[in-house]
């Protein structure tokens, strides 16, 4: 009903097949986003999809992810980077898996060049300092 499809599918497994699962390997193969998904099951039917965005780490433009470095840290000390990386982390620490919150405390007391952080780090960090307005 929310895409305004259930007309169009009325099974659900060619909705599954042409929507989902074409959507999410199309997202996959050309974009730096894209979804895995959840299906909760009740008495044989599936009763909701839970979508969760992820990053595609093989469409990540490096380059760009330095420039925004290299631009923070010509206004800022790596002392302020990692002092709002750790912002970040209080923020999202509910959100992250065991591993990226030991990789970020490694990172906020170790206090390496930034531009050495990993891509999808990087990306996350940037998205929460400075969101996309939609302008």
């Amino acid at each position: 009903k929310m895409f305004q499809l259930e007309n169009k599918y009325l099974v659900y497994a060619d909705f599954r097949k042409y929507v989902i699962d074409s959507s999410k390997n199309e997202l996959k193969e050309k974009s730096d986003l894209y979804f895995e998904y959840k299906q909760k099951i009740e008495n044989r039917k599936v009763v909701s999809i839970t979508l969760t965005i992820k990053l595609n780490s093989k469409h990540i433009d490096k380059k760009y992810y330095l420039k925004r470095v290299n631009d923070y840290l010509a206004n800022q000390s790596p002392n302020d980077f990692y002092d709002d990386l750790k912002k970040y982390y209080q923020e999202h620490k509910e959100d992250l898996s065991i591993s990226e919150k030991q990789a970020i405390n490694n990172f906020i007391i170790k206090k390496p060049d930034p531009k050495t952080l990993a891509e999808s780090l990087l990306y996350h960090f940037f998205q929460w300092y400075e969101p996309d307005l939609g302008l």
